[in-house]
């Protein structure tokens, strides 16, 4: 469902998880990535946007030991350490005979004939648009749960003569990949970020979960709505016991007198404060109609406002 509230199709959750928070990561935790979890992303992420509907990324998973000690051997000195840690590697390779495929996927005869003719093209070609799906391979690891450093510092040659010497692939970037760490540091966090990449736990290694983040970051009138939206149920709660107590053992109308008054008020403010959070965070009409609606039936804005604060929609936009 697409989230009308902002300009984005996407929730905040998700566009944590995908972007916000998604920072490169050192540390995962001690459990394997399943194969089918690796080749799901694959189906996901395999026809995203490319020039001319080209697929020339193809993905190696070094799940051996020869074969992770074929892509440590390749790495610079400084990557070594990191990439043994991981407990998934997946190397990233451009196949300069993309365009054999353009049947599957979608490419025409006469382009298929213009990159034969031309492999000073071809290998441009296959090298531009595969770090583009090698960037929505990232996002669909991500989108998977899994935590992902992209590693580039190889011996591209010596890589390539120990994975494909007999494939007409060569080698593009690394990724190193796991299960998120509670608890684990980001890499380089810059910005914004830093902050959160040291609070680190829940979603990604290195980074606050997505809900832990929206609700760190509630803007004013975000926090003005969580306080009205309790504060009306508490009032709500009130009156009702006094209306319990008025019309029950009917020993006393105080109750009703005090907190009538108070929970109208209340109901007021909220319907007040609701508006103009709509408006100043774009929550679109759906939701606000369905803020305001919550105060009707009793205690159901504090529901509501635990949606809200989830979904990052008392969170700056």
């Amino acid at each position: 469902m697409v989230d009308m509230s902002t300009n984005f199709a996407i929730d905040a959750a998700a566009r944590a998880i995908l972007f916000t928070d998604a920072r490169s990561n050192l540390v995962f935790a001690d459990r394997p990535v399943a194969m089918e979890t690796v080749r799901d992303v694959w189906d996901l992420i395999k026809w995203g946007p490319t020039a001319n509907n080209t697929v020339p990324l193809r993905v190696l998973a070094a799940t051996s030991d020869t074969a992770r000690a074929a892509v440590l051997d390749a790495a610079a000195a400084g990557n070594r350490d990191k990439i043994a840690a991981a407990p998934l590697v997946l190397v990233a390779a451009r196949d300069e005979r993309f365009h054999e495929t353009f049947g599957i996927t979608g490419g025409s005869e006469t382009a298929a004939a213009r990159f034969e003719a031309d492999p000073e093209t071809r290998t441009r070609f296959s090298h531009t648009n595969t770090m583009l799906q090698t960037g929505y391979l990232i996002l669909g690891l991500r989108a998977a749960g899994l935590a992902v450093r992209p590693v580039g510092g190889f011996d591209r040659a010596a890589l390539d003569a120990a994975l494909f010497a007999d494939a007409s692939w060569r080698s593009e970037p690394a990724s190193a990949g796991g299960s998120p760490r509670a608890g684990a540091r980001c890499g380089r966090a810059q910005g914004p970020h830093r902050r959160r990449c040291r609070g680190a736990r829940g979603m990604t290694a290195g980074a606050t979960a997505p809900g832990d983040t929206a609700r760190a970051r509630l803007t004013g009138i975000g926090r003005a709505y969580a306080i009205l939206a309790l504060v009306e149920a508490i009032t709500w709660t009130g009156l009702l016991i006094g209306m319990g107590v008025k019309y029950g053992p009917q020993t006393t109308e105080i109750g009703v007198t005090v907190f009538g008054p108070l929970h109208g008020i209340a109901f007021l403010a909220y319907a007040a404060v609701t508006v103009i959070a709509a408006v100043r965070l774009r929550w679109g009409l759906g939701v606000t109609l369905l803020a305001l609606v919550a105060a009707v039936p009793p205690l159901t804005t504090l529901p509501m406002e635990m949606w809200l604060r989830r979904t990052g929609r008392l969170a700056p936009r």
